[in-house]
């Protein structure tokens, strides 16, 4: 049997823009969305919030993601990021960023504090 390999054609992904930046950011590459779910299981580490934070995330996010005090543990621990604090770490297209794809730190926090 012949396998073929599925190229799809047609309009080019509309969100790679958000995941080449995502990928920058997490150090990981993104693709998908799945790619994303995938990296909140495994965990991210806290180098990650550093990251953010040089590309604006305001200690008031950071409170939303991560306590200082549990946040000082994990980095005198060498641990990651839990699943919880993983999924809220990760900027959505529809929270966090403009219809350009730059990620806007203060949109995620505005949404996060109506919930």
């Amino acid at each position: 049997m012949t396998t073929v390999e599925y190229r799809p054609t047609g309009r080019a992904n509309p969100r790679h823009t958000e995941f080449s930046l995502l990928g920058s950011l997490l150090q990981a590459p993104i693709r998908s969305g799945n790619d994303l779910a995938a990296l909140v299981t495994q965990r991210i580490s806290v180098e990650v919030l550093d990251r953010l934070g040089e590309h604006g995330l305001t200690p008031d996010e950071l409170l939303f993601i991560i306590h200082r005090r549990t946040l000082s543990h994990r980095r005198q621990n060498g641990e990651r990021l839990s699943t919880d604090e993983s999924d809220k770490a990760i900027p959505r297209e529809d929270s966090c960023t403009s219809r350009d794809g730059v990620w806007k730190p203060g949109k995620c926090h505005e949404l996060a504090s109506r919930q």
